[in-house]
Formats: structure tokens, C-alpha cells, sequence
């Protein structure tokens, strides 16, 4: 998939329109080769207030992005995300992030109603090159992400290697960023 936009992107309803509605769930993604110009690889948001839960993605390769790996919304959304498995992805560049998790993005209405994010597995991924940010977890004071599990990440090179505010729970192990074992 070669776009200009999200060559994959995973939605479940915006605002209260979606509160009441069965949101997003038991998607796979696999085995997917994945451009784009100006957007997300693979991006769960920012329109997810039904909720989008079970989700796995593998297996994929990604030559040019934005970000490849973001979980978006804004604080008047509400809904959740919650039990994504990630795993086997190989991308060559990005130019903002690797793995960006965004909870103010666009908000206009006061953030009022956060959502969840919860319970992120993500395994075996390896990008070349990051223009900005390997990975960048921004969570809010009264709303935390919580349980990421990050084991065997490796960016060759990055221009930083983390920005992370509000996460409880993050577990890791083997991440290599500019050819060195990073501790957070």
C-alpha cells in the first residue's frame, strides 16, 4: 500500500457519536508492505471513541513514513485502546517517530474525556533511520498509559532516542538505539 495518508489505519467512531457503539476489535493485520509520503504506517486514532481493542499486526515492511508505529486521540474522544500486539516489522526510514504513542492530538473541546490506552505488546521491530524521535510515549497527568512491553527494538540511527511523560508500566528488554543498549 503506497499513499499519501495512513496506508493503514484502524478507527472505531469520533466523539460521543461512537460512545454507545461497538468500536473496533479481533483485527489482524499481516504480512503487509506499507509507503507513505506524509502519515502513519500503521496508526490506531485518532478517531477510536467506540473503543479498538485486540488487535495484532506482523510481519510487515515499511520503506518510507512519517511514524511508523501511532496510537492517537485527543482528550474529548473518550474510548480506549487496549490489548494491540505488534511484532516482525521492518522499516527503512521515518521521519518524526518509530513508536509514537499521542494522547493530546488535535483536542478542541476542553479534554474532557480522555480515553485508555492499556496493554501494548510490541516485539521485534527495527527501523534504519529517524530523522526526530525513536520513541516518543506521551500520556497525560490525569489519564497514564499504561503497560507497554517493548522487547527487541533496534533503530540504527535516530536523531533522540526518547521522549516518555505519564506511562506506569513500561517493561523492555534488548532496545539498541544508535548502536547502543538503552536504559530508560
Amino acid at each position: 500500500i503506497d499513499t499519501d495518508d495512513d496506508p493503514i489505519s484502524i478507527k472505531a467512531g469520533r466523539d460521543q457519536d461512537a460512545w454507545k457503539r461497538k468500536g473496533s476489535q479481533n483485527i489482524i493485520v499481516r504480512n503487509c508492505i506499507l509507503r507513505s509520503n506524509v502519515g502513519n504506517a500503521v496508526c490506531i486514532g485518532s478517531e477510536m471513541s467506540g473503543g479498538v481493542q485486540n488487535i495484532f499486526i506482523e510481519n510487515c515492511k515499511v520503506s518510507k513514513t512519517d511514524h511508523v508505529l501511532n496510537f492517537k486521540c485527543n482528550l474529548d474522544r473518550g474510548g480506549y485502546i487496549k490489548d494491540v500486539h505488534v511484532r516482525n516489522i521492518q522499516a527503512d526510514s521515518a521521519k518524526r517517530a518509530g513508536i509514537l504513542f499521542q494522547m493530546d492530538y488535535h483536542g478542541y473541546r476542553g479534554g474532557n474525556y480522555p480515553p485508555d490506552f492499556k496493554n501494548f505488546y510490541l516485539e521485534n521491530i527495527s527501523v534504519k533511520y529517524i530523522e526526530k524521535t525513536a520513541i516518543k510515549i506521551s500520556g497525560v497527568e490525569t489519564k497514564k498509559i499504561v503497560n507497554v512491553y517493548l522487547n527487541k527494538f533496534v533503530v540504527d540511527k535516530a536523531g533522540n532516542i526518547s521522549e516518555i511523560k505519564f506511562l506506569d508500566n513500561f517493561i523492555y528488554d534488548n532496545i539498541r538505539i544508535n548502536q547502543q543498549k538503552v536504559k530508560f
